[in-house]
């Protein structure tokens, strides 16, 4: 359920952008990222879950402030790049500070004595690192795009953002999968 409250933003941005200025899709993504961390917080949510949804909404508002200020063209065309970057930079930083994006959400999916190990830290450093691998790889594959192809290029990002998203999810489901079988006596 996570992934799906973390994505909302997102998607509010791609139908917003269609008809309105960047600034103002990013202003009301900001917002809808804000509403959805409180809704997270009142069901109980600690903000130690919550850094992709924070991350969003610090994004999106500083995206909204630099697109009025521009008024340019710019920064809608950047934007699916810019975003993936962002993320894949709050990713490094929370490993490189030990603190793993994934763990204290993990944490509500395992038993208590589990947490805290170093196979549970080691499992959560391992899916961290595939979701910054793969909002790197994203956001510099839309960058190539827009290089490539001109502001046509901003278009990828329509492609690779959703397979940013779906490709470390399901090889965390495989990784958990996978760890569970090992666990179980032969």
């Amino acid at each position: 359920m996570s992934v799906i409250f973390a994505v909302c933003p997102w998607i509010v941005y791609a139908i917003v952008s269609s008809f309105t200025s960047v600034a103002v899709a990013s202003l009301v993504s900001g917002a809808a990222a804000l509403i959805l961390i409180g809704l997270r917080i009142a069901r109980g949510g600690r903000p130690a879950e919550m850094t992709i949804d924070i991350a969003s909404a610090v994004f999106f508002i500083a995206v909204a402030v630099c697109a009025a200020a521009t008024g340019s063209d710019l920064v809608g065309r950047y934007i699916g790049a810019a975003s993936e970057l962002w993320l894949a930079l709050v990713v490094a930083v929370g490993l490189a500070l030990s603190r793993p994006f994934t763990e204290p959400i993990a944490s509500r999916e395992v038993p208590p004595e589990l947490h805290g190990t170093d196979a549970f830290r080691k499992f959560n450093v391992k899916i961290t690192k595939a979701w910054l691998g793969s909002f790197l790889a994203a956001g510099l594959l839309i960058l190539v795009s827009i290089a490539i192809l001109g502001p046509e290029g901003r278009f990828a990002t329509y492609v690779l953002i959703p397979i940013s998203i779906l490709v470390p999810v399901r090889y965390t489901a495989y990784l958990a999968g996978k760890e569970r079988l090992d666990a179980v006596p032969a």
